[in-house]
């Protein structure tokens, strides 16, 4: 039986993928307000799930404060997709909400009502959650490239790319050489063996995009080693996102962050490692250009 519920959820999981991911293709494509809104929904989903998980561990932020600072931050983020927009709007959110949140806090829920964790979870959601996002339109515009352009598209879709990939080749390589857990308080499903998987295949996916992306016409080119490189770097980064997450519901005692995506878990789940290489991809090129 655990093998049939084992073939019953990859098999949910390809069917969600085939939907998915040419749906995202297109709206990394269209880019604008298209891929901004859509990234602000995304948003919106998983700093609920994260309410739910500080919940859990007696730190109640204030959910609608949350969610709603993680959605202006993207919005301003695809507005104006720059760097200093970016870092002004998750300074400005993250401050309003510091001092909104404890002002609630003390009228309306007392000590009791834990108002420093609550606070800090409220904060914390906006740069768990919302900042790393933000990134998001600034892979896709913040070199030039407009709506409607595939060029613009691959920057967005390489990090995307690389972190999805390279966890797929940890997970079916734990599955095949797994044996010594690579780190088992905080996720006893992972294996050393599927982190290396990962990595290779992290690496492979870089020289990849470096082969066909990022070529000549591109509008942020790059020899194959330099995004090989980029890759073996995101995936590393990668699964420090996914321990992070693990760690997070781990302490929460759940296995999901939530059941909203059919055999992948919630927003989470699926984005826990995006969350950091979104910012790291863009740190990296932004090295890369000024560099080359």
């Amino acid at each position: 039986m655990p093998f049939v519920a084992q073939r019953s959820n990859l098999a949910t999981r390809l069917l969600v993928a085939s939907v998915g991911i040419p749906i995202g293709v297109l709206v990394i494509y269209l880019g604008g307000w298209t891929l901004g809104v859509v990234i602000g929904a995304i948003a919106a989903l998983g700093t609920h799930e994260f309410f739910g998980l500080s919940e859990k561990v007696d730190a109640p932020g204030f959910v609608r404060l949350g969610v709603l600072g993680t959605v202006v931050v993207v919005l301003a983020s695809t507005a104006s997709p720059n760097w200093p927009t970016l870092a002004t709007a998750i300074a400005v959110v993250a401050l309003v909400l510091c001092l909104l949140s404890f002002a609630l806090a003390i009228w309306m829920r007392g000590i009791e009502g834990r108002p420093v964790r609550g606070t800090s979870a409220t904060v914390f959601a906006v740069l768990y959650v919302g900042a790393p996002l933000g990134f998001a339109a600034l892979l896709r515009h913040d070199w030039g490239a407009g709506a409607n352009d595939w060029t613009g598209a691959a920057i967005l879709i390489f990090p995307l790319t690389v972190t999805w990939i390279g966890d797929t080749c940890a997970y079916f390589g734990g599955r095949r050489w797994g044996k010594t857990k690579l780190a088992p308080k905080v996720s006893p499903g992972k294996t050393v063996a599927g982190g290396v998987s990962g990595l290779l295949g992290s690496l492979a996916t870089g020289a990849v995009f470096g082969a066909v992306a990022f070529g000549g016409g591109s509008v942020l080119p790059m020899p194959i080693w330099t995004a090989a490189v980029i890759g073996l770097v995101l995936g590393v980064i990668g699964q420090i996102g996914d321990l992070a997450e693990s760690t997070m519901k781990r302490a929460a005692g759940v296995k999901d962050s939530s059941t909203l995506i059919p055999g992948h878990g919630g927003i989470l789940d699926r984005f826990d490692a995006v969350l950091f290489t979104l910012p790291a991809c863009y740190g990296l090129l932004k090295l890369w250009g000024w560099w080359a």
